[in-house]
């Protein structure tokens, strides 16, 4: 697959594979571009990620049952804020187009105040990230992260999240810290 053609007309050609599927190596996450639209008078999972001028995409390849049931849900809910719905689709190969976030989550999240999240639900959603983070890998807590990295970087970690943001250490104090010299 060099080329896509969605439902909408859009051709979508594809640069790079970026991820392979480790049951047979073969990629399912590409790197590809939006290189115009086809006009039609309609008007096992892989992602590929698709650039449209500054808009970014990933196509996923999903099952059958599970392409079908998208459609029926974003027929549903239409408008929802808090649903990823796909914004075009492929029929005979079963792939959803899907906006994608042109930040990371903590960028998103940390947002300075002209973000619609308020700080107490940004400090909800970090708060249950992490928690998931804990449940789902327990060994990327904090604790075994000092194990790993010795007393000295538990010290630096500590100072840099402070909850007082006045007590924080600044990046010259950071890279000056004797962590960063200790040798191994």
């Amino acid at each position: 697959m060099s080329t896509l053609t969605g439902r909408s007309g859009r051709i979508y050609s594809i640069i790079q594979g970026v991820h392979k599927r480790p049951s047979d190596s073969k990629h399912t996450i590409f790197k590809a571009m939006y290189v115009g639209s086809l006009w039609t008078r309609q008007g096992q999972m892989s992602l590929t990620e698709i650039r449209s001028g500054e808009e970014t995409y990933l196509l996923k390849h999903v099952p059958k049952p599970v392409y079908h049931r998208s459609h029926r849900i974003a027929a549903e809910l239409p408008d929802s804020r808090r649903l990823r719905l796909h914004n075009d689709c492929n029929d005979e190969q079963y792939i959803l187009v899907h906006p994608s976030l042109r930040e990371t989550l903590l960028t998103f999240i940390t947002k300075s105040g002209d973000s619609e999240i308020d700080f107490i639900s940004r400090r909800t959603i970090l708060r249950q990230v992490g928690e998931a983070i804990q449940e789902l890998r327990p060994e990327m807590r904090l604790s075994y992260w000092g194990q790993d990295l010795g007393p000295e970087a538990l010290q630096l970690v500590a100072a840099m999240t402070s909850l007082e943001p006045a007590a924080r250490p600044s990046i010259d104090e950071i890279m000056g810290h004797e962590w960063w010299t200790i040798d191994n």
